[in-house]
């Protein structure tokens, strides 16, 4: 497709390039709209940069010290940011935990800060599709319906595009001016009720796209291990969900 755009000398991969873009259009549009989950806008920007230095210091160390032969003859180059040499888990534990105590801290409560995120993970949803889009990352399965696309020599599902179209959607759907979200009025639910909603649609949508990625181990017929794990995000937040609902009569 579109993985290096050139402006005049420059070459700019554009994967990094959209990501970056809406990394900054997300986190702007969350902070328009942070005060109506009672967020401070002004660390809309601080959490997300601090999570983020966090995990990547995480990942590297974890690395490192899961690989400490390699790095006992020089281990200043243990210091290296090399993002093939990381140990995600441990970055995003580092990372998450980096958040909790950061939100304590700030006497900051965890699902009013994620319903704040709506915005955020609505662009940068819709931009990572765009971005796999262009740099043609993620491979679809072969099939011989009439809208595969030639990728690698061979037709496959377009399942970047399937991403778009569900991205769009939720898009469409969680926009932060409504005050209902599916005939569910907001002030109806609890700090918590947006987000977990929002996951509901999300984990299902991707976990039908999953369906028809080639690259993952297929456990039985099209089912691979991210249907087991979309199987219990989504009862997990389907729980959430009914948790966050504010019945008649009920106080916070």
């Amino acid at each position: 497709m579109f993985p290096v755009i050139n402006l005049g000398p420059l070459a700019i991969q554009s994967f990094g390039l959209i990501l970056l873009i809406s990394i900054w259009a997300g986190l702007s549009w969350s902070e328009k709209h942070a005060a109506r989950h009672n967020i401070q806008a002004d660390l809309i920007f601080t959490i997300f940069f601090l999570v983020v230095v966090a995990s990547f210091l995480g990942a590297r160390i974890g690395y490192v010290l899961l690989h400490v032969e390699l790095f006992s003859a020089q281990w200043l180059d243990g210091l290296a940011l090399n993002l093939r040499m990381m140990d995600w888990p441990t970055g995003i534990l580092i990372g998450g935990l980096t958040l909790l105590i950061y939100l304590q801290r700030k006497k900051i409560p965890l699902w009013n800060y994620l319903d704040s995120m709506i915005p955020f993970f609505l662009v940068f949803n819709a931009a990572f599709a765009l971005a796999t889009f262009a740099n043609q990352t993620a491979i679809g399965a072969e099939t011989q319906l009439p809208w595969g696309m030639l990728i690698y020599e061979k037709i496959r599902h377009p399942v970047q595009v399937y991403h778009m179209i569900i991205a769009a959607a939720l898009i469409l759907i969680y926009w932060p001016n409504r005050m209902k979200v599916l005939g569910i009025s907001l002030t109806d639910m609890k700090p918590g009720g947006l987000f977990n909603h929002f996951l509901i649609l999300y984990t299902m949508g991707i976990t039908i796209v999953q369906t028809f990625r080639a690259e993952y181990p297929v456990v039985f017929t099209r089912i691979n291990s991210y249907h087991f794990i979309g199987l219990f995000v989504l009862i997990f937040a389907l729980w959430q969900s009914y948790q966050r609902i504010r019945f008649v009569g009920e106080n916070d």
